[in-house]
């Protein structure tokens, strides 16, 4: 049986994550900037998954495409980062990809085995993005509702419910946070899910 433990820690904004991280520079025709890899050879699977990521899933066909990363949280057990992919054809694209890694164990965490750690139900969490977004189609919108990333995502995705089965990619935030992310055709679009109370809210 597989388990994940997420001990509660407390969190540092200043935490130095330089020591686990090669800065790891690419410059071809159409990708350009900068990515991280670990340097333990023991996060080897991890490492491939960027890896492929970086130079298989990103292709020339997108158009020219500039990379970045940033670390967005970090303790002793686990560390989340993003890498952030903006593509240029005939328009601007702003796409991010998350990662959280579990330091310990040296592999990446999965949105499905870190719901099933906290014993969360997949449609839990699907139902509270649904009822978020919701009131979206109403002629009485939230005021959340008029973000423009948002409204690529609802208008991409031909009005059907979301289903964090799609989801792009997920990193833990903080012990009472995660983020989730969906694509749409020109934005990644973050949603903040509250693992004690089963709600979401809007951004990072």
């Amino acid at each position: 049986i597989f388990t994940l433990c997420f001990p509660i820690l407390g969190f540092s904004k200043n935490s130095d994550a330089n020591h686990l991280f090669i800065k790891n520079q690419i410059d071809r025709h159409y990708i350009t900037g900068r990515y991280p890899t670990f340097k333990d050879k023991k996060f080897s699977l991890v490492n491939h998954s960027i890896n492929h990521f970086i130079y298989q899933e990103l292709t020339s066909d997108m158009g020219k495409i500039e990379l970045n990363y940033n670390i967005l949280a970090l303790n002793d057990n686990w560390v989340s980062f993003g890498i952030s992919y903006d593509v240029s054809n005939f328009t601007e694209h702003y796409f991010m990809k998350y990662y959280t890694v579990d330091l310990v164990n040296k592999t990446q965490i999965l949105l499905a085995d870190y719901l099933k750690s906290k014993g969360i139900k997949q449609h839990i969490v699907n139902q509270a993005i649904n009822d978020f977004i919701k009131p979206c189609f109403n002629e009485e919108k939230f005021d959340y509702c008029l973000d423009v990333p948002l409204n690529t995502l609802l208008n991409s995705n031909e009005y059907t419910p979301l289903d964090i089965k799609n989801h792009s990619s997920f990193y833990i935030k903080d012990n009472q946070t995660i983020i989730i992310a969906f694509d749409s055709y020109k934005f990644t679009v973050p949603f903040s899910f509250n693992i004690d109370t089963n709600t979401i809210g809007a951004g990072y």
